[in-house]
């Protein structure tokens, strides 16, 4: 009998051990990741055309326009299928409009910006092809 509790046990320790693992492997991609756009490295975001300067406003829209937590999130969990009047409903008229900008490819974007609610130094530019929703960045003012 003393060999059953101690499989019982063993089998225990090892369905505890298996969530402790995934959660450090979720923090570690997660630390990651944030270490990849803080260091400006990222393949995934756009250059303006001069790689040192930031972006810049072609057009002031809502010069007290932020973008609040709950705004964020739910660009996050948008489908790619998006137009820009669609996404300005949901988000709301832009602080400003941005000059266009190019990838590494050659393809131009145009986009609009919003100061981030809680740190305004931090902008979220959203950014289309023509008039679809073609993604997001993040621009870190000084």
């Amino acid at each position: 009998m003393p060999s059953e509790p101690t499989s019982s046990r063993s089998h225990s320790t090892q369905v505890q051990l298996a969530p402790s693992i995934a959660q450090f492997a979720a923090v570690t991609a997660s630390l990651l990741m944030l270490a990849s756009f803080f260091s400006g490295k990222s393949p995934f975001t756009l250059r303006t055309q001069s790689a040192s300067s930031p972006l810049r406003c072609t057009q002031l829209v809502q010069p007290n326009q932020t973008l609040s937590r709950e705004q964020l999130t739910a660009l996050r969990n948008l489908d790619g299928q998006q137009q820009q009047a669609d996404l300005q409903d949901r988000l709301g008229q832009p602080y400003c409009q941005i000059a266009t900008i190019s990838d590494s490819a050659g393809a131009s974007f145009t986009g609009d910006a919003y100061p981030l609610e809680f740190d305004p130094q931090i902008w979220l530019v959203v950014l289309y092809s023509g008039d679809a929703y073609a993604g997001y960045q993040f621009e870190f003012r000084q």
